[in-house]
């Protein structure tokens, strides 16, 4: 199916709902995945964030430094990442 179509069955769906709404689209081969989201802001949690990470990345080791990163920058309340070391606070 051609991308214009699949843009505008896309479109569609989000003009639907209020719900967020998360989709990816694997381009094909090495060229991974096309996300695309809609009221993100909406999400209660980091469901949506954390699904673009893992898609975005492409790997795990990718994926955890990310998510490093991410809980570097704006701070994060996770176990895991406190038993690594990384701070709950961030650092700006």
């Amino acid at each position: 199916m051609p991308r214009r179509v699949v843009d505008a069955k896309i479109k569609e769906l989000i003009e639907l709902t209020d719900s967020p709404i998360l989709i990816a689209i694997e381009e094909g081969g090495s060229s991974g995945f096309r996300i695309v989201s809609s009221g993100e802001k909406r999400n209660e949690g980091d469901q949506i964030k954390l699904a673009k990470m893992i898609f975005k990345s492409g790997d795990i080791d990718s994926f955890i430094r990310e998510l490093i990163k991410d809980a570097e920058e704006k701070g994060h309340n996770s176990i895991f990442l406190k038993m690594l070391g990384i701070p709950e606070k961030p650092k700006f």
